[in-house]
């Protein structure tokens, strides 16, 4: 007794040990009530009380209160925990109450810093022994013998807790720590030795398109090679001469790259073509779409493959920026900044000759704070159908943090939609330090029962780049077209922002494509 919301029971099968996760409640701090909220990871070896309501985590306790009078008394007593709510018909006097066998905050654990922070909602898992799979394909590694394999709902990670014999706590570490296993609500493994994890997806209540059943497989044999292939170009006019190139490829298991056979295939437009180079260079002559497809074979007859897309036929449209005033490194506050932005394309023509039309080159000048990865903003902005967008602090943090775990863009999901909040508050300017605040602490009650999740390691600037961006979709949203091809423009710092940032210029175009082949964008 004494379990919250204990979620993905386990049963040791050779200690006869009982696991499982357990979600706590979502207070952020400390208060008159007693301890903060911590999900937990436990383990029961006999019947026993594991705490709540009177603990949490590592059997920290909550005040008596008295429901007549609304006063506060002392705290519970761990090791004489008394039960005199009216409504029990059981034992009063209680089993010392067993501390989390794991337990963690919102924020980061002095004691478990590996967990990470925000949102949480532990999910139990299966405890490893190899003598369950002795008629597997791959059991996993003997070096997962003995350990329990957890995960956590909101934060993507799978861990394996390794414990004495006598099933105490040791420590814990990442398995592979480079994927990402977010929403995962359910991890067991197969007779065949594989572990499954059924991962729900984005949003709460709905179909979700990146819902998953995940199989992860160990292989403790030959590894595949590792292949990448690229090309100095994947399109241009006919004759187009393409240097491909498999650099990057590698084989774990063998470091002599000559080990390696290499075939890359040409498919397409009635092209069949095969070199057995590792670098080759091929000429079309003909238009149309082709695929370069580099198959790469170990000692062992192991193989992997990786696919290209060349494009023959329609040349890339060539953008130019300009920075008439000025230089492309530093900008000055209130002061101008001269432009001009110039597109070439071999099929459709130019700016200069009035062929292309300036009203289809996207063009905006964005202020970008100084924390931010100007690489990978571009990356996450440019979009091939309407080019870049116009950069958005706050939504580059929506994107990057787990805030579409309950919220979606147009529609109710376990929260209200952005779309909603944003006219709720349109016409409150004045709201947005108290709903960055909300974000930070969490909350609950303005949108139903369910309490938002913390994230207390958000700075403030954060959460309030995050509440004007949702504020903003309320607005008539402009074109992706905000800028003229030619003109000036004054580098301000934004209200509140440091002046440590920069101004980020992008600029696209989409051609018309060619014949069979489809538009390409610059």
């Amino acid at each position: 007794m004494g379990d919250r919301n204990p979620w993905r029971v386990t049963v040791d099968n050779k200690t006869g040990y009982v696991y499982w996760g357990e979600v706590g409640p979502d207070a952020v701090v400390d208060s008159v009530y007693g301890s903060r909220g911590y999900d937990e990871f436990n383990q029961a070896r006999k019947a026993g009380f594991f705490g709540w309501p009177y603990f949490i985590g590592d059997n920290r306790a909550y005040v008596k209160y008295n429901y007549a009078d609304s006063t506060y008394g002392e705290t519970f007593n761990p090791l004489h925990p008394v039960n005199n709510s009216p409504n029990n018909t059981g034992l009063k006097e209680l089993p010392p109450a067993q501390k989390a066998f794991i337990w963690y905050p919102y924020g980061t654990s002095d004691t478990f810093p590996l967990v990470g922070s925000s949102g949480r909602c532990a999910v139990g898992g299966p405890v490893f022994h190899k003598d369950n799979f002795k008629n597997a394909a791959r059991p996993w590694s003997s070096y997962f013998e003995d350990k329990w394999l957890i995960t956590d709902f909101m934060r993507g990670w799978i861990m394996a807790v390794t414990m004495d014999k006598d099933g105490n706590y040791k420590s814990m570490e990442q398995v592979l720590p480079n994927e990402n296993f977010g929403s995962a609500i359910d991890m067991q493994f197969s007779p065949d030795g594989d572990l499954y994890l059924l991962e729900y997806g984005t949003a709460w209540f709905q179909g979700n398109a990146n819902s998953a059943l995940v199989r992860i497989e160990y292989n403790g044999g030959n590894r595949k090679p590792v292949v990448e292939a690229s090309a100095d170009k994947t399109a241009g006019a006919i004759p187009l001469t393409v240097n491909l190139s498999s650099k990057g490829t590698m084989d774990y298991d063998k470091y002599d790259k000559d080990a390696l056979k290499y075939e890359w295939r040409i498919t397409g437009s009635g092209l069949n073509k095969t070199f057995n180079d590792a670098n080759p260079s091929v000429t079309f002559d003909n238009v149309g779409i082709y695929d370069a497809t580099l198959t790469v074979t170990d000692t062992k007859g192991e193989q992997s493959s990786k696919s290209l897309k060349i494009t023959a036929g329609n040349e890339p449209p060539a953008v130019t920026v300009n920075i008439l005033k000025g230089n492309k490194t530093f900008f000055f506050p209130n002061e101008t900044i001269g432009y001009s932005i110039d597109v070439k394309d071999r099929e459709d023509g130019s700016i200069a000759d009035g062929k292309i039309n300036p009203g289809l080159v996207a063009v905006n000048f964005d202020y970008v704070p100084g924390n931010f990865d100007l690489i990978e903003i571009t990356k996450q902005r440019f979009n091939t159908t309407n080019g870049p967008t116009s950069f958005s602090a706050g939504s580059y943090l929506v994107n990057i943090n787990d805030c579409k775990s309950c919220h979606t863009l147009n529609t109710t999901s376990v929260g209200p939609s952005f779309r909603d909040i944003s006219l709720k508050y349109k016409s409150n300017e004045k709201i947005v330090p108290e709903l960055a605040e909300k974000i930070i602490s969490g909350g609950s009650g303005v949108w139903g029962d369910h309490v938002m999740s913390a994230h207390p390691n958000l700075p403030q600037k954060d959460a309030e780049r995050i509440v004007k961006y949702i504020l903003s979709l309320s607005q008539k949203q402009k074109s992706s077209v905000t800028l003229p091809l030619k003109g000036s423009f004054m580098a301000k710092v934004p209200g509140g922002e440091s002046n440590n940032g920069g101004y980020l210029l992008q600029a696209s175009y989409t051609d018309k494509g060619s014949g069979v082949s489809a538009p390409l964008s610059s």
